[in-house]
């Protein structure tokens, strides 16, 4: 039932011939030399099960071409989307928002400048949906032991990030920059000066 049909200007196609609801048809499969022999056979094949089903398979192709090409799109608007969502991007327009309520102006540039040196390199790039506790450990594990007053500090940033990008319609997890949760997974060591004062009678409370 596979056919090379040979038109009058030289073009040659594929042509798969098909009983469908008791009525011969031609359904097209493809263009030669572009489709080879063996694909064109296993074309030919699903064309004629889905005449068996009672379906046409020309209709079924193009609908499965159509599908694919809506796939195709939804999967790079996700991706853009996920490029517009990545972390140094939600920072930037984080800081954007919020620099107007600060006190300083150099409020906007220390943001910029601490994140730059100790957070971009890691999770820059890194979409916020995809940044969970293991990734903060990761990007804050120099700060944590270089810089141990300002690791706080950037905790606190990462998380207001984060929340900026859950209320501007990012998949994100601000939990992923708590400190306590950190701690409590072990996937950071606790600060130097972090315990607590040793406990003593009231009277020396003063």
């Amino acid at each position: 039932g596979l056919l090379l049909l040979v038109r009058p200007g030289g073009r040659k196609s594929w042509i798969g011939r098909l009983t469908r609801d008791g009525r011969r048809m031609d359904a097209a499969i493809g263009g030669y030399p572009e489709l080879s022999l063996a694909e064109a056979r296993e074309r030919a094949i699903e064309a004629r099960r889905l005449a068996k089903d009672g379906l046409d398979p020309t209709v079924e192709r193009d609908r499965r071409r159509r599908e694919a090409g809506e796939a195709q799109q939804a999967a790079e608007a996700a991706e853009a989307e996920a490029r517009a969502g990545t972390f140094r991007l939600m920072t930037e327009r984080c800081v954007t928002t919020l620099a107007p309520s600060w006190r300083s102006a150099r409020t906007a540039e220390i943001w910029l400048g601490t994140f730059q040196r100790w957070l971009f390199p890691v999770l820059g790039d890194v979409p916020v949906a995809r940044i969970d506790r293991a990734a903060v450990a990761r990007a804050m594990a120099d700060v944590w032991v270089q810089a141990p007053g300002l690791a706080a500090k950037l905790l606190q940033r990462v998380g207001a990030v984060l929340r900026f990008a859950v209320g501007h319609g990012f998949k994100a997890d601000p939990s992923a920059a708590s400190m306590k949760g950190l701690l409590a997974d072990k996937r950071l060591p606790p600060l130097p000066g972090e315990r607590g004062h040793p406990s003593l009678p009231g009277e020396r409370m003063p």
